[in-house]
């Protein structure tokens, strides 16, 4: 390694130790496992997707929980969004997309039970 690279590293390294810290949480190697297939699949990894998590609640956006039916499983969620995302020609967000038509559907069921 040149000079010029050492030195980088060594700021890298000052700079780390003075303003860093790091999170662990011990898991399933399975969850772990999945987690990391979820993170593949959305382009990311997990550090990333961690990171992203700690700072919306850092900074008060967490995305609001929502109560999902218990007939709606995580499997289900996930063929939902990747079914949404198949059928999505002008690449909308697929969750807003999947709640809209979630949205539909239940204003077609309070119509129909009226």
């Amino acid at each position: 390694m040149d000079e010029k690279k050492m030195k980088a590293a060594e700021a890298r390294r000052k700079y780390d130790a003075e303003n860093m810290a790091m999170l662990a949480v011990k898991m399933k190697k399975d969850e772990v496992q999945a987690f990391r297939d979820i993170a593949e699949r959305e382009g990311t990894t997990v550090s990333q997707k961690l990171s992203g998590f700690v700072r919306s609640e850092v900074a008060g956006k967490a995305p609001q929980q929502t109560y999902v039916p218990a007939v709606l499983t995580a499997k289900n969620a996930d063929r939902l969004k990747h079914e949404t995302a198949f059928h999505n020609p002008k690449n909308l967000n697929p969750d807003a997309l999947m709640n809209d038509i979630l949205d539909r559907y239940f204003k077609w069921l309070d119509e129909a039970r009226a």
